[in-house]
């Protein structure tokens, strides 16, 4: 992989022709990692006095892997939208290429052409995202210092693909009351 860092909002218009293609792929498939989202949260909400840093990383065929969006504050970074608004954040990026994808981005991150940094402060990452285990192990690779807490739980509801198949796993009384209001005629407000 090849990797690009782009300093400020440039980034969004650089990427957007690719950029919601691979976060509908990623392993953390949310509105969140949308450019729509992205691009909001930085013009709207970020910090005073951060600075936004993305790295975008290639495969070799040049087809955009993944994206890091996050932000530079006194030293630390941040998953653009770390701030309590967002939930359900992470590197954008198919699962299967998690692990070389962060490992790329880290790289980026790291060399001399990136903003300093001294703490990589990551919330809201989900329970299930492979980074959860990637983040540890390359921590450990490069000798970096590793704390984790859980703050408050969101919690991820799987539903079935369709309604029906909803109602099925639902019983009986529920799927009567299900249906029974669905099926109420709604009035004008």
């Amino acid at each position: 992989m090849s990797t690009e860092l782009y300093v400020g909002e440039g980034a969004f218009d650089a990427l957007a022709a690719e950029w919601d293609a691979l976060a509908g792929r990623g392993m953390t498939d949310t509105p969140f990692q949308t450019l729509a989202y992205q691009r909001a949260w930085w013009t709207y909400l970020h910090p005073p006095g951060s600075t936004l840093l993305t790295v975008a990383a290639r495969d070799e065929a040049g087809t955009l892997a993944a994206i890091g969006c996050f932000f530079a504050l006194d030293g630390t970074l941040r998953f653009n939208g770390c701030v309590e608004e967002t939930d359900y954040l992470d590197l954008i990026a198919p699962a299967e290429q998690a692990a070389a994808a962060w490992a790329e981005v880290l790289s980026c991150l790291e060399s001399v052409t990136s903003p300093a940094w001294t703490s990589l402060d990551l919330c809201n990452v989900p329970h299930d995202s492979p980074t959860r285990a990637i983040l540890p192990a390359l921590a450990a690779e490069r000798g970096y210092a590793l704390h984790e807490e859980q703050a408050e739980v969101c919690p991820t509801i799987t539903l079935p693909d369709t309604f029906d198949a909803y109602l099925a796993s639902l019983d009986s009384k529920q799927r009567r009351e299900s249906a029974a209001s669905c099926a109420a005629p709604r009035r004008p407000i």
